[in-house]
């Protein structure tokens, strides 16, 4: 699933000619710190990173060579994005983690066993996403003022019968807490085995919604079909039983050995600590 939806992605990029106007026009690029050195690419440079980016993800959505495909579209999409500052989307830093994530973990159907922490990360990932947009939101501007939402808002109130509403300034402040609230709960109810049938449908509401409402490209298709992954067990192995693909199964790390995934453990323990203490850079910065 996360190959189509990087598939499409990248081939929308190219049918809407933003490889000209984001990289290959603009006069100035403002690449992010400490990625200055990276060569601007050319013409050709453009045609082999997004060829890149369209093999990876082809790769992808075949069982031998996930791992390969990963690699490939890491390596051409994370250096695309690093290119220019004015260019980010926080799903796209998303995207490059779980591309990044999918070099480490065994992906091939003769692994029918993998690990549980293997399947944690993601979920760990996933819930540090909605957790930070959550807090992010706690803040006068988003909660008092209900900006930017009173100003995007309105200039949807041409879309038939919900339109109307959201030209109405309370229906900003209630987008606003919502979805401070919506991501703050998130992370808890997805956990939850009680909870999460219930918040799940709510979830695929929300995401579609802002789908609708605002230019965010594949990321509201990318947390529907990625928070899949808290699903129980039962209903990946119904799902893929019906789609006649290739199970694997997770089990404790403690019951495998240690020695076998004993360096992806250490990796990707290290990864999630950083992605838990790197949003808190800012507080190092002057002033």
């Amino acid at each position: 699933m996360f190959a189509l939806l990087t598939l499409c992605s990248t081939i929308r990029f190219i049918a809407y000619g933003w490889v000209e106007t984001q990289i290959l026009q603009p006069n100035w690029l403002f690449p992010f710190d400490g990625f200055e050195w990276l060569p601007r690419p050319n013409t050709e440079g453009a045609i082999l990173l997004f060829t890149g980016m369209i093999l990876g993800s082809c790769l992808m959505l075949f069982d031998k060579v996930v791992r390969l495909g990963a690699f490939i579209f890491f390596c051409c999409f994370t250096y695309v994005e690093l290119l220019d500052k004015c260019n980010y989307l926080n799903h796209y830093y998303f995207v490059s983690l779980v591309a990044f994530l999918l070099i480490l973990v065994p992906t091939r159907s003769d692994r029918p066993v993998v690990p549980l922490f293997m399947k944690l990360v993601f979920q760990g990932l996933l819930a540090l996403v909605y957790f930070f947009a959550g807090l992010a939101k706690l803040q006068s501007d988003w909660l008092i003022e209900a900006l930017p939402l009173s100003i995007w808002l309105p200039q949807h109130s041409s879309l038939p019968i919900i339109g109307p509403l959201l030209a109405e300034r309370w229906v900003a402040y209630a987008f606003s807490w919502g979805g401070a609230a919506f991501d703050l709960i998130a992370p808890f109810a997805l956990f939850s085995h009680k909870i999460r049938p219930w918040f799940y449908p709510i979830l695929v509401v929300f995401h579609v919604l802002t789908w609708v409402l605002f230019p965010i490209g594949i990321f509201p298709w990318v947390m529907i079909l990625s928070t899949t992954v808290f699903f129980r067990d039962v209903w990946h192995v119904s799902l893929w039983e019906r789609l006649g693909l290739p199970l694997t199964k997770t089990a404790d790390f403690d019951a495998m050995s240690h020695s076998r995934f004993g360096w992806q453990f250490a990796a990707m323990t290290v990864f999630f600590i950083f992605q838990v203490i790197f949003p808190w850079r800012y507080l190092a910065y002057p002033g």
